[in-house]
């Protein structure tokens, strides 16, 4: 997809079976760009996973504790910058989808 979202936007798949996107890279590479693109053409967007700080954290140590390719090193001070930083989706259309931390 070019960055006006045109040219090579994805389709829907045959059949009529429902299509979903996921898109990804750093900052500045064009995710909502894409996004907005795609609502034009009637997907829905599900921007937003509403998660307890403290649920974060908590998830976060213990993926540094295990030893495979999802524990990633997001320390205590790195989470609290970027949740510091991070701008909740409002208005834009999003789906805000509540995450509950399961029962042991």
């Amino acid at each position: 997809m070019d960055e006006s979202g045109g040219e090579g936007a994805a389709e829907p798949a045959d059949g009529g079976r429902p299509v979903a996107v996921l898109t990804c890279g750093p900052a500045g590479a064009g995710r909502t760009t894409c996004a907005q693109a795609l609502e034009r053409q009637g997907y829905v967007r599900l921007v937003d996973l509403d998660v307890p700080h403290e649920v974060l954290r908590r998830r976060l140590r213990a993926r540094r504790a295990r030893d495979d390719a999802d524990a990633l090193p997001v320390s205590g001070e790195l989470l609290s910058r970027f949740l510091a930083g991070f701008e909740v989706p409002r208005g834009e259309g999003e789906e805000v989808v509540v995450v509950r931390e399961r029962a042991p």
